[in-house]
């Protein structure tokens, strides 16, 4: 009698827990929507060689997001600016351009998105009395990130990220960043949606 009711109340835990985060699973359909995102981001340092001679970043970053067959599909661009920490160093700044993809979690207006993303990291520093091309560096690039986003509306939201950087230099360099920005969404029309999918 005791196995059978555990039984039922599982079955029914089961059920309501299903039933209560049934959007979590749900996938809009491709290109149903363009979402826009501006974001500041904040370098976390870790013991990493590359502390010895800089100290932590600012950034920022924008993105466009869209719903993809499976998952979601972005592509964006991020700048990163680094300090020094040792006045022998030149200057740094940073680009990374990219492409990536998320799966999303829904959880009534709040929105899980673990993910990935691959681009290329172009370093630029800047010494007096050097050529600016022998300065620069351009290397591929892989990130970890999770993204955490709160719904404001049917358009506009608000999100928290934290991503994890490997630039393949022959000394890999690693990167923690998190930050917070905020997005909005445009909807595409079912034209534009077909030629997108073509």
């Amino acid at each position: 009698m005791q196995r059978f009711a555990f039984g039922h109340l599982t079955l029914g835990l089961i059920l309501i827990f299903g039933f209560a985060f049934e959007e979590s699973w749900a996938q809009a359909k491709p290109f149903d929507y363009v979402e826009i995102s501006l974001a500041g981001q904040q370098n976390i340092p870790t013991s990493d060689a590359f502390y010895e001679f800089y100290g932590t970043g600012i950034g920022a970053g924008l993105s466009l997001r869209t719903p993809f067959y499976i998952g979601t599909a972005d592509v964006g661009l991020q700048w990163h600016k680094y300090g020094k920490n040792l006045v022998t160093v030149p200057k740094m700044t940073a680009f990374f351009l990219y492409a990536g993809w998320g799966y999303p979690l829904r959880f009534g207006p709040l929105e899980i998105e673990p993910g990935f993303r691959l681009g290329n990291y172009r370093m630029m520093f800047e010494m007096d009395n050097a050529f600016k091309s022998e300065l620069d560096e351009s290397e591929f690039t892989t990130s970890l990130k999770t993204r955490a986003q709160l719904a404001l509306g049917d358009r506009a939201s608000m999100h928290i990220e934290a991503s994890r950087m490997t630039v393949y230099t022959y000394n890999r360099l690693y990167y923690t960043y998190v930050g917070a920005g905020i997005s909005y969404r445009f909807a595409n029309g079912s034209r534009f949606q077909e030629v997108l999918k073509k």
